[in-house]
């Protein structure tokens, strides 16, 4: 018997069933993946948006640039059998 609660990110082992924000991140995490690489640039360009309006210096905003090029990288590797597992996990869900 198969049970879709077993590719929850949390759960399963608690008396108490996890909060509704964590269930909608359950219910979401497949499209979340699939949004990486948008995410990614927005987070970058609002990185340089900080820099610009004075927040960040341009050493900050030029290592968070980095940073989040490098979490893309880790992403794109991982690619298409993250995105299935993710993918599936969705499928999963009931709404």
């Amino acid at each position: 018997m198969s049970d879709h609660t077993s590719h929850k990110l949390w759960g399963g082992r608690f008396a108490v069933p996890p909060a509704a924000a964590l269930e909608a991140l359950n219910r979401s995490i497949g499209t979340d993946y699939r949004l990486w690489p948008f995410d990614i640039r927005l987070s970058q360009a609002w990185a340089v948006a900080l820099w610009g309006a004075g927040v960040l210096t341009l050493e900050e905003s030029k290592k968070i640039e980095r940073g989040l090029a490098q979490v893309g990288q880790k992403l794109a590797r991982a690619g298409v059998s993250l995105c299935r597992l993710l993918c599936q996990h969705a499928s999963h869900q009931v709404l």
